[in-house]
């Protein structure tokens, strides 16, 4: 078996994801374009690890799970030698008879997985993934992370606050500057740079790029704040900075270990990232007086940018 991975190896294809050095025995969807390599490239602050993702017939697991986590699209379940992955075929496929989920199974060190080809196989690639960065010491945070004079900065909130929409307001502001954005929705960070993924959201918003990471926006609503309220920006206190973010980060549950991972790595993210509530409305004109805030006197010095 080893001498034929070292075979297929040869005409795998390349990946380069925030550094990792990907080979894959199938190509991904239109998404990950931008991540195909015949080298493989270095990015700022990227660590260059490898993943490799093999196809086999069928996927044999010994033992017993350990423990298992149902979700809507995908289950997964934790055995003593790694983490199987199942994909679930929703209801809104009427074929059903024809369509034949996908399954990954990876070591317990998230360096190589095999899979079998089928329904799903881009989602729980994904997930194969973001748990190896976890164990590599990154943060997979639920944001829009621009990338500005300043650095990569990034505007986190819970679904439904406009983060998306605020974050896209700032660039078109910037014209004809034009802040690119690094990712729109699930950028890896560490705590020092920020990195694009394919995986980002239905606008699919992304670069594969790097940027050193200056500060993360916890965004709150103007129209929230009352009728006095004007944008505002503050500092947060690491403490109640973890409490406010923690839930926007993606925590592995069925990994109890990679779930302590993923919270250490967040702590010690805060240990070197400012965070800051960032109260502002939708429109590029909020969005600019926020900015302004960001690049005044006051704002650098607290950053110490």
């Amino acid at each position: 078996m080893q001498n034929r991975y070292v075979m297929q190896k040869e005409s795998m294809i390349k990946y380069n994801i925030a550094g990792l050095k990907i080979t894959s025995a199938c190509e991904f969807g239109p998404d990950y374009q931008n991540f195909l390599t015949d080298e493989h490239i270095s990015l700022p602050g990227a660590d260059g690890f490898e993943f490799d993702l093999h196809e086999e017939g069928c996927i044999s697991v010994p033992g017993e799970a350990e423990f298992s986590v149902s979700q809507e699209q995908f289950v997964i379940s934790k055995y003593s030698g790694g983490c199987l992955y199942e994909a679930v075929i929703p209801d809104t496929v009427t074929d059903k008879a024809h369509c034949t989920p996908a399954t990954m199974y990876t070591d317990s060190s998230y360096h190589t997985a095999l899979f079998t080809p089928g329904y799903g196989l881009t989602q729980l690639t994904r997930l194969a993934l973001e748990s190896r960065f976890i164990s590599d010491g990154k943060v997979i945070l639920h944001s829009s992370c621009i990338n500005t004079p300043l650095g990569a900065v990034c505007l986190t909130a819970p679904s439904g606050t406009g983060k998306s929409t605020r974050a896209a307001a700032l660039c078109r502001a910037m014209t004809p500057h034009k802040f690119p954005m690094i990712s729109g929705d699930r950028p890896l960070l560490d705590s020092s740079f920020a990195y694009g993924v394919p995986w980002d959201g239905k606008e699919q918003l992304h670069l594969n790029t790097s940027a050193p990471l200056h500060s993360i926006l916890k965004i709150k609503r103007l129209d929230e704040c009352g009728p006095e309220a004007k944008e505002s920006i503050r500092r947060i206190e690491k403490r109640e900075a973890f409490k406010m973010i923690v839930s926007q980060v993606f925590i592995p549950m069925w990994d109890t270990d990679l779930a302590a991972k993923s919270m250490s790595n967040l702590k010690m993210l805060l240990e070197n990232v400012p965070v800051f509530e960032a109260i502002a409305g939708p429109d590029e004109n909020s969005m600019m007086k926020l900015w302004d805030l960001i690049t005044s006197e006051n704002y650098v010095r607290d950053t110490g940018f």
